[in-house]
């Protein structure tokens, strides 16, 4: 079930985009163990005037926003976190501090999963 939208800058290279979507679904995959057939992950663009990072319009960025069913416990996140933003830097060159992840964990009765019933319906 987990969900990754990845908000990057304009103007990466598509082929380093790719990269980037596989290494988060790859992370997901290693540091959560969610099955592949459960993951989402999805790359949207920003026009450089659609950002401000440290007062400065157009600065590079690259942000995760990661949606899991609650439950698990710190030190998996943790990894999850420190992946991502290792992927960001060396796959799009990105300084550290401009990138960000953030986790928000989804209570078992309000995602739905197959067959439109919730996760706690499906025994997750």
């Amino acid at each position: 079930m987990p969900i990754v939208t990845i908000l990057v800058l304009q103007g990466h290279d598509p082929a380093r985009k790719t990269e980037l979507l596989r290494a988060a679904g790859q992370a997901i995959e290693d540091c959560i163990g969610s099955p592949r057939s459960g993951v989402r992950v999805m790359l949207q663009e920003l026009a450089p005037e659609h950002v401000l990072l440290a007062g400065q319009i157009g600065e590079q960025l690259v942000q995760y926003q990661v949606f899991l069913i609650e439950g698990r416990p710190p030190s998996p996140k943790a990894a999850l976190i420190a992946a991502l933003h290792t992927a960001a830097r060396e796959i799009l060159g990105v300084r550290g501090d401009q990138v960000r992840v953030v986790i928000s964990e989804i209570p078992k009765t309000d995602i739905g999963l197959n067959d439109g019933i919730t996760a706690l319906a499906a025994g997750r």
